[in-house]
């Protein structure tokens, strides 16, 4: 199994020296993440959000810190998609969701809805 740092928009300081194994669906996710990510840049968010949500939803099973943080990242990318989509109601959702703690580490509920983009 390939060895990656979670890549996020600010990552957290780590250690780049201390291995960190990811399960190949948790590092696609990052892949679709990504993805995402230069969707939003273009001003296409329709696309963005399903990339989005595609991400989030494959790690939803996942445990763990990797697994949490990239949930949380789409579930934001997803409200500033929905924020420029102008579908107030989405964004509004996938913002409490964050702010209820609903993507924790090691699971919980995650809420229904989808996030923005970091």
């Amino acid at each position: 199994m390939l060895c990656l740092p979670t890549v996020l928009v600010q990552p957290p300081s780590r250690n780049s020296a201390s291995p960190c194994p990811l399960h190949p669906l948790v590092q696609a996710s990052n892949q679709l993440k990504t993805e995402g990510n230069q969707l939003h840049a273009q001003g296409r968010f329709e696309e963005a959000v399903a990339k989005y949500e595609r991400a989030r939803s494959n790690v939803e099973a996942f445990s763990g810190k990797e697994a949490a943080d990239l949930a949380r990242a789409c579930t934001l990318n997803l409200s500033s998609c929905y924020l420029n989509l102008k579908q107030y109601d989405k964004c509004i959702e996938q913002c409490n969701t964050v702010l209820a703690g609903g993507l924790r580490e090691g699971g919980g509920d995650r809420g229904s809805g989808a996030g923005g983009a970091s």
